[in-house]
């Protein structure tokens, strides 16, 4: 009857272990960026794989030396780690500090090692957006706001071009309106260049991991990656952030449910609207020339496979928890047609205010060769963008020599 109760034991187990190890092997990963193939999917599986054999070694150990003996053998292992525990656990709350800007969540760009004086002969031109504009995944030489200062210079050797990068990470209009309002325009730009949307698109959700509360038309539910500030993530929540994408992998096609919501369901877009105008009129009021850029985008009618794969904005920053187990979120097609609407917002308020558009959504070529991912661009994407905005700037004469 002993041997019966262990069989039955091990027979349980390894069921178990057989239904949670397969989560992790046969389904999608969540999100598909990094987790397949990379060092940390098998450094995960490895870790996983390891408990197989721990039935094993305690019943080869428990036959060897009896019950008694290993339990005793083990008591000095258990009080180690919850030793390690105690002291890694005081640490990290006495050292973990999480710097955000109190009143713009993420701290925005300041320009402190230029100089707020500009001469007669000077051309300052900034660039607001999100990080599509701060382009911080690429070489400082190769983001978009950098390469357009090259060619404009090349293009003007005689005046004086400067281009700051204003781009911040999370950064929607309401971020630029505040932030120009606040810092920007005390800097007297002879030019703006405005470029938002999907940051303002992704406040139409409220995502359990960066977001509290409803949605509500000041955006004050979403804290992007201030959330750590307003739910101080626990020492073993911190541990497990390591394995958060293998984790979010397991079942992800049970967990994670694609929905196609209609144009309807992005109700952030009169918010967008109504940043955006007043921000072109502030701007106007300072007498600064402005372009509004429509957001390039891979978001296409029919994507292929890699294509699809490197998506991750609907999946991680507009998922929505439907119960303990299950969450969903907007399509790349539901994604792609809302990403239209926002971009011919852009247009409306561009004509409407009688500044400068550029369609750059239509321009940069939705393909792999130009984005890494939803929005961001590779080399040769922010060199494209770069090279559109400044044939504008050129064809408009907004720079006299």
């Amino acid at each position: 009857m002993k041997h019966l109760y262990k069989r039955l034991f091990l027979l349980v187990y390894y069921l178990v272990y057989a239904f949670i190890y397969a989560g992790w092997l046969f389904h999608r990963s969540f999100p598909p960026i990094i987790f397949r193939y990379s060092v940390k999917y098998f450094i995960f599986l490895a870790i996983m794989a390891s408990f197989f054999f721990l039935p094993i070694i305690i019943c080869v150990c428990v036959k060897r030396i009896g019950w008694k003996k290993f339990l005793f053998s083990i008591i000095p292992f258990f009080i180690l780690i919850v030793f390690l525990y105690f002291v890694f656990s005081l640490r990290y709350y006495y050292t973990r500090e999480y710097l955000f800007d109190p009143f713009l969540q993420n701290q925005f760009k300041q320009f402190k090692n230029q100089s707020i004086d500009k001469n007669d002969n000077t051309f300052r031109i900034i660039c607001l957006g999100g990080s599509t504009t701060g382009n911080f995944a690429l070489p400082v030489e190769k983001r978009y706001p950098n390469t357009l200062h090259r060619i404009l210079q090349n293009y003007y050797p005689s005046v004086d071009i400067e281009v700051l990068n204003a781009g911040t990470n999370w950064y929607t209009t309401k971020h630029s309106l505040i932030s120009y309002v606040t810092y920007y325009e005390d800097w007297n730009p002879d030019l703006i260049i405005v470029m938002h949307a999907i940051n303002d698109l992704a406040r139409s959700f409220s995502p359990v991991d960066f977001a509290m509360g409803e949605y509500n038309d000041l955006w004050t539910h979403f804290y992007g990656s201030a959330i750590n500030a307003a739910k101080s993530p626990t020492f073993e929540q911190h541990i497990l952030r390591y394995f958060e994408t293998p984790l979010n992998a397991w079942y992800s096609k049970l967990r994670f449910l694609e929905r196609d919501y209609s144009v309807k369901r992005y109700i952030s877009l009169p918010a967008f609207k109504k940043n955006l105008t007043k921000l072109v009129k502030y701007i106007k009021n300072n007498k600064s020339d402005i372009i509004l850029v429509t957001q390039p985008s891979l978001y296409k009618e029919d994507m292929r496979e890699d294509e699809l794969r490197l998506l991750y904005f609907g999946r991680t920053i507009s998922n929505m928890r439907l119960n303990f187990i299950q969450r969903e979120y907007p399509s790349p097609q539901s994604f792609c047609q809302a990403m239209k609407l926002f971009n011919k917002t852009v247009k409306e308020v561009s004509s409407k205010e009688g500044v400068i558009l550029i369609d750059a959504d239509n321009a940069v070529s939705k393909d792999l060769r130009n984005f890494r991912d939803d929005v961001h661009y590779t080399e040769r994407g922010a060199e494209t963008l770069a090279e559109i905005i400044a044939e504008k700037i050129i064809d408009e004469r907004l720079i006299l020599p």
